[in-house]
Parts: structure tokens; C-alpha cells; sequence
């Protein structure tokens, strides 16, 4: 069985026809409504309704044909620290002749989250792993491995000191003609005169942060949830082969008590995929009020849906999701930014994103309250892999 539970890949014609369909359907109840469910959990009808100010039984009507005809997905964002997981984001340099086996050797890490193909500022991988506290050596002596067995060039690792949800809004959309109107010059100024927002540090890097330990119960719900924040407690008991209220105990009692959740997240193309593009911008700021600025204007814009920011530095990495028409404008904007003293240097990679591919947490690896992390058995198949690669080039030549 596998460690975790894989997302499956969508193919592109789908993606489009799923844009299509979510275009026709958009209004502004409906993007009123997608915008709150970043903070209203899905789940619980009379939030959502006050969080939209639509009547409670007008935002079942929404909801329920939204997520009955597939025009949205939503996933819920786990409080990762809060169950001892700790998220970073790799980058990762290798060769085109050994991408397919660093991509085999990646994953056979457990604490492996997401994983894309990128180019730019780093001709290789794009990685964001969840790590116990604890394991964060024996992490990095993981990547450390892999470049000194040859798979890979060189690497980079930062740990997240907390990752900012942003509510992906519609201000810059026209419903008349059901079009997005990208106001960079508006943008900029408002970054400018932003109010400073501090960025709070949700994750207590020495391993205290836990007032709660949670079971695998805990943890194979929210493993359900990761994947459908509107998943029935009955589905999540037959697979965990116990009752329905006993799924509605601990989701109630552990789960939404000690905040094992951080929110959620309405799964929504603003634009067509075919012609749109997917970028990680990793961006330095000049301090610690021009990041909280930058941050605190990014609400209710359509390009971004979170921003982690680095421990211990005014550095994020941000999610950038954009038609290819308006990339260099985006790219103009940073400038500026830079120009006026906020931004201080950033550098980019594109994501493949036909061939990303991300997984649940690993919850079979969390055993008798702690998550397994098996050093000497990641590191051992990752020498397989690397004298498999040897083998492979030394029969050619």
C-alpha cells in the first residue's frame, strides 16, 4: 500500500472543458462564495452563509450545485505543525538524462508532499516536503545523499515559518463580459500604500508547539479531508471500519477543537490552463514591514493562493499562476517594486504542471502517537537507485 494517497493528474482537454463550464456558471453570488471558502469551512452552511451574507439556504443552493456538477473542488488546508510535521520548500538542479530517476528517488522519501518538474533559476525539480520536528538533519542529509551519489547538481532548502492563505478574489474581473481586467499600475500603488500587516509566526521551530497529540484516527480523517473537505463521515468510517459517529466525535472533539486545520481551499482555474502558466517567484524583501505590505495586498487578487514565508528571513515563495500574456507585466511590477525599495531581488522557476504530482500526508507513517521516519531505509534506496544510474552509464560506454 502506498504512504499517503495520491492525487490523480487531469488532463488538459478536461482542465478546459471544467474552465468552460466554471466561466458560464460564474456570477457574482458565485464568486462572493468561492471567495469566502478560504475561511468558512464547507461543511458548516450557516459560516458560510454569514461569511457571504447570502441567506443560509441560498448558500446550500450554491454550494451543493457547485460541488454536485464538479464546478469546484474544495480540499482543506491541514495545520501541519499542529500534528508535528514541519513544511519546506526544495529546489532541486539535475541533468535531463536523470531526471526520471531523481524523480523515483524523491519519493522514496514518505515526507514528500508535492514534486514538479521546473526550469529557470533551477533546471530540475520543484519539491515541498513535510518533515518531523526533529528529522530536519536527517532530512537535509537525504538531499545531501542524492548530489553526492551523482543524481543531482546542487540544491536548495528553506524551512517555512508560515504559510499565508490568500483568498483568490474577482476584483479584477468583469462579469459584464466575463473577462479579467490585470491592473498592475493599480497594484503597485497599492503594495505602496498598503497598511503594514505583521507576519506572525505560526510554527514553533523547537518542537513545543503541540498541546495536543492526536491518534491515527485524527490523522486518517484529516487525510480524507486533505483530499475533499466535503467528504461524508460515513465514507471516512467505512474505510477506517468503525462507526459513523465515532468519525463525528473525533472530527468535532480533536479535530476542529485543537485546530488541526487551517482552512480550506476552493480548487478554481481563473484562466484557460492551455494558455496560462504556473510559477514559484521566490521573493527577498527589504524588510519586514515591505513584506507585510506586499502580503497584505494580494487579497482578492486572481493570481496567487498562498504565500510561504521562510524562517527567519524576509524571503517567501509564492505561487503564481498567470495567462502567458501577463507574465512580463507581472515580472515589470516586481520591478518596480524594486525601484521604490520594497522588493529587493527575486528569481523564478516554471512549473510543469501536466506532471505534478502531490500526495495526502503520510498517515501510515504515524504509529503509536509519533511519525516513523526511516532514515537508514530512504538513504539505502537511494543508493540503489544511484548504482542502478552507474550501471546504466557504464554499459554505455
Amino acid at each position: 500500500m502506498l504512504i499517503g494517497e495520491k492525487a490523480l493528474s487531469t488532463p488538459m482537454d478536461e482542465l478546459w472543458s471544467k474552465y468552460t463550464a466554471y466561466l458560464n456558471q460564474l456570477n457574482e453570488v458565485v464568486a462572493r462564495l468561492i471567495m469566502a471558502l478560504t475561511r468558512a469551512n464547507p461543511r458548516n452552511v450557516s459560516e458560510v452563509a454569514r461569511v457571504t451574507g447570502l441567506s443560509p439556504s441560498l448558500a446550500h443552493y450554491y454550494l451543493k450545485r457547485l460541488v454536485e456538477r464538479r464546478f469546484l473542488k474544495i480540499t482543506t488546508k491541514v495545520n501541519y505543525p499542529r500534528i508535528g510535521l514541519r513544511p519546506s520548500q526544495v529546489l532541486i538542479e539535475t541533468s535531463p538524462d536523470k531526471r526520471k530517476f531523481v524523480h523515483e528517488a524523491l519519493k522514496v522519501n514518505d515526507y514528500w508532499h508535492y514534486i514538479a518538474p521546473c526550469y529557470g533559476h533551477f533546471n530540475g525539480f520543484y519539491m515541498g516536503a513535510i518533515v518531523p520536528f526533529g528529522k530536519e538533519i536527517e532530512f537535509r542529509l537525504f538531499l545531501d545523499t542524492l548530489q553526492e551519489r551523482g543524481l543531482i547538481k546542487r540544491f536548495s532548502i528553506d524551512w517555512l515559518e508560515d504559510i499565508i492563505d490568500i483568498s483568490r478574489g474577482f476584483y479584477w474581473f468583469d462579469f459584464k463580459r466575463k473577462k479579467w481586467i490585470f491592473r498592475w499600475d493599480d497594484w503597485v500603488k497599492e503594495v505602496m500604500n498598503a497598511h503594514y500587516v505583521p507576519v506572525k509566526n505560526s510554527i514553533n521551530t523547537n518542537g513545543t508547539y503541540f498541546s495536543f497529540k492526536p491518534d491515527f484516527t485524527d490523522i486518517f480523517i484529516l487525510k480524507e479531508l486533505e483530499k475533499d473537505a466535503c467528504v461524508s463521515f460515513r465514507e471516512i468510517a467505512s474505510k477506517l471500519d468503525i462507526t459513523s459517529p465515532a468519525v463525528r466525535y473525533h472530527y468535532y472533539n480533536h479535530v476542529i477543537r485543537f485546530n488541526l486545520i487551517k482552512g480550506y481551499r476552493p480548487v478554481v482555474l481563473p484562466y484557460p490552463p492551455s494558455v496560462s502558466d504556473l510559477f514559484i517567484f521566490c521573493i527577498e524583501f527589504y524588510d519586514d514591514v515591505s513584506l507585510g505590505k506586499f502580503i497584505n495586498s494580494l487579497n482578492g487578487k486572481p493570481f496567487t493562493t498562498s504565500v510561504s514565508k521562510v524562517a527567519n528571513r524576509c524571503k517567501v515563495y509564492m505561487d503564481v499562476y498567470l495567462p502567458k500574456t501577463e507574465f512580463f507585466n507581472f515580472v515589470d511590477a516586481l520591478v518596480r517594486l524594486s525601484d521604490i525599495n520594497i522588493v529587493l531581488d527575486f528569481n523564478y522557476v516554471i512549473l510543469d504542471f501536466k506532471k505534478y504530482s502531490r500526495q495526502t500526508i503520510p498517515y501510515e507513517r504515524y504509529v503509536d502517537g509519533k511519525w516513523v521516519y526511516s532514515h537508514k531505509e530512504y538513504i539505502s534506496k537511494v543508493q540503489t537507485i544511484a548504482k542502478k544510474v552507474s550501471k546504466l552509464y557504464s554499459m554505455s560506454t
